[in-house]
């Protein structure tokens, strides 16, 4: 795992795929999300966790769940790219931060 830091302490977190990691600090987690394996899933899932902590976010409809309007709040709002390098790195690098991921069986994949 590269984490690019342009040397100011300040900078945004800008490598990927790790800028697609979605944090959590109540939890403590950090999800890496893998394309076509469950990763819309996790993010509802993700998503209604938030509410929990968050009553007033956005109500989303059932339709908009396959739409890029959630995907694209979710990722601007609860992914490592809101963080600074720094910032990023440290949780990453953390002992005591749970990391987990999905994956599925490539041979389903490829036959579905």
């Amino acid at each position: 795992m590269v984490i690019n830091d342009p040397g100011t302490s300040g900078a945004r977190f800008e490598s990927y795929p790790e800028l697609t990691y979605f944090y959590n600090p109540r939890y403590r987690f950090v999800y890496a999300p893998i394309p076509k394996s469950a990763c819309s899933s996790l993010k509802v899932i993700l998503y209604r966790l938030q509410l929990l902590e968050q009553p007033d976010l956005p109500a989303f409809q059932q339709r908009d769940f396959n739409g890029r309007s959630f995907h694209l709040f979710m990722d601007h709002n609860y992914t490592l790219s809101r963080l600074t390098t720094n910032d990023a790195r440290a949780i990453l690098q953390s002992p005591d931060i749970f990391k987990f991921t999905f994956v599925r069986n490539p041979l389903q994949r490829i036959a579905s």
